[in-house]
């Protein structure tokens, strides 16, 4: 067995391995290098050298280091001193258990995708992608949270069976990690991570570790237990000059020169309580209450309670957060401030229900506000892949309680009826074919105005037409006349600011149809309303619109 490293092959700084108290044996205290051994009844440095040493001849250097007098008579009690160098170990490499997205495992130079219950093994690297979560338990039950676009080498695995723990070197050299690590009940740290700038030294605990290379800087963040963070600028001989203790609801920061900061409380979890149970839209949004001095915003949705298999994140400077690719079903959200330094406090925890399919079509008409004159317009709508039927809802003042229509099975994409003037709102949700009903989508609303009154007869003179209407306020007009009812045979168009028009008597005589429209101030194109027929004598009349006649009752014709 090989001598701890004081460093990588990377031209990182190695991890130190621990010993942890087990049975009649205690743990290292003043070297965490060295295990120490409690003599029990019977005991040689011979049978040691077959128990506990990687090469049993060795137990010589043991009779050495410990000043032993006679090798087959130890003294029950005594203490013996191990290098955890000479320990027999075996390597226990860790497993992935949860996987979601895009990650890799890099071994040997040579990269494949990353599957569940693949083996990483010490020297190897797991990278995610900005969509991939990866979570790993420990040969010792710990657990490993890989976060997104994050790359991690495993450095030391070992179980050092005799003795009965486990030692775990790892070094995050980008992105975030999250771990839980198993408690220990004493002695030096068996767990440490590494970043380019310092070391931390966990003793059973809930932390995160973030290292960012294109700042040079890293950080911890303790949420249970304590971490030592050791800076690389630490002399062996002193490592006070430059270590930070962090206490549970404390981060530190570690600058470009591996200079640890002093400890920062870090902000306190959101509160959740007013998001919704149900979303019913593809695209999650959350509105959350603002945290003061909060810079950064950060959410998470799992399938578990523990975060092991999370399915989205979104990060955002504002309390408005989106998580997007979901399916529908229940889910875990955590939702985490940070400071202005980068620090990341607490989860605020919460479930919720995803149920946004089948998506419901998109409204194509009427469009939005619009308005219609007439006792009824036609709905018009897209058709979904997924949908075999519709349901629609009209209403009125948004009272979707009692809607005016409530339709469970419409088959086509088109709707008509009449109904009575008034503002209305219209909704529509997708069925499958097996009756599983999706959400409404947005509400939209439209105006069915009075449909255009008959326009009265005019007043005929000898010379003109007189015709008035009613008519609403801030309202524009215009009239038609024309030979033919379709209105393109000798069309004359008047305009009008008010609703009366005078136009000249047409000449000749006979049937004519006139029609008139109006526009609304909000600059609204009403319909025609309906043609009427205009009879007109081709005689000369009088003041009243009577044709005028001979003494002997002759008709005389207009010239």
């Amino acid at each position: 067995m090989n001598d701890l490293p004081n460093a990588s092959s990377r031209g990182l700084p190695a991890l130190v391995l621990i010993s942890a108290w087990v049975g009649g044996m205690t743990s290292a205290v003043a070297d965490p290098a060295t295990y120490r051994y409690t003599a029990q009844q019977g005991d040689t440095l011979i049978a040691l050298g077959q128990s506990l040493l990687e090469r049993p001849a060795e137990w010589p250097r043991l009779q050495q280091i410990n000043r032993i007098t006679n090798p087959r008579r130890i003294p029950v009690g005594q203490v013996i001193q191990i290098p955890v160098t000479m320990l027999r170990a075996k390597e226990a490499p860790a497993r992935v258990v949860q996987l979601s997205g895009s990650a890799s495992l890099i071994q040997a130079g040579q990269s494949r995708p990353l599957s569940i219950g693949a083996p990483w093994e010490p020297g190897s690297e797991i990278r995610t992608g900005s969509d991939g979560y990866v979570t790993v338990r420990l040969a010792d039950g710990s657990l490993l949270k890989v976060q997104s676009a994050t790359v991690a080498r495993l450095d030391r695995a070992q179980h050092y069976e005799r003795p009965g723990f486990f030692a775990t070197a790892l070094q995050v050299l980008q992105g975030r990690i999250e771990a839980a690590v198993t408690h220990l009940t004493g002695g030096e740290p068996r767990f440490q991570v590494s970043t380019p700038q310092a070391t931390l030294g966990v003793r059973g605990t809930d932390f995160r570790v973030a290292a960012q290379p294109e700042t040079g800087t890293s950080w911890g963040e303790v949420l249970t237990g304590r971490v030592d963070v050791t800076g690389h600028t630490a002399s062996p001989r002193n490592k006070a000059a430059n270590v930070v203790s962090l206490q549970a609801g404390q981060g530190a920061l570690v600058n470009a020169q591996s200079r640890v900061g002093s400890p920062i409380t870090l902000p306190q979890a959101p509160d959740l309580r007013a998001l919704p149970d149900l979303h019913d839209r593809p695209v999650v949004t959350l509105n959350l209450p603002p945290v003061a001095d909060a810079s950064l915003y950060r959410a998470q949705a799992a399938l578990d309670a523990e975060f092991t298999q999370v399915m989205a994140e979104a990060t955002s400077p504002t309390p408005t957060l989106r998580l997007t690719g979901l399916p529908d079903g229940p889910y875990h959200l955590r939702v985490r401030v940070a400071q202005a330094q980068g620090l990341e406090g607490p989860d605020g925890k919460r479930t919720f229900v995803l149920k946004a399919r089948p998506e419901p079509p998109n409204l194509v008409n009427p469009g939005p506000d619009a308005k219609h004159r007439g006792l009824g317009i036609p709905l018009h709508w897209t058709e979904p892949p997924e949908a075999s039927r519709y349901r629609l809802q009209i209403s009125q003042n948004g009272q979707w309680q009692r809607p005016v229509v409530d339709l469970p099975a419409i088959t086509s994409s088109t709707w008509h009826q009449s109904l009575p003037p008034g503002t209305y709102q219209w909704r529509l949700a997708s069925v499958r074919a097996n009756g599983d009903a999706g959400p409404f989508g947005d509400a939209r609303s439209f105006t069915l105005l009075p449909p255009p009154a008959d326009l009265p007869p005019p007043q005929v003179t000898e010379q003109h037409l007189q015709f008035s209407w009613p008519a609403e306020p801030g309202q524009t007009f215009e009239l038609q006349m024309a030979r033919d009812d379709a209105f393109t045979l000798a069309v004359t168009t008047v305009k009008s600011t008010q609703p009366q028009v005078q136009v000249d008597r047409p000449q000749p005589g006979g049937r004519w149809w006139v029609r008139t429209r109006a526009t609304d101030a909000d600059g609204y194109v009403g319909p025609y309303s309906t043609p009427q027929v205009l009879h007109l004598p081709s005689c000369a009349i009088d003041r009243q619109g009577d044709c005028l006649r001979s003494g002997d009752g002759q008709m005389l014709r207009s010239r």
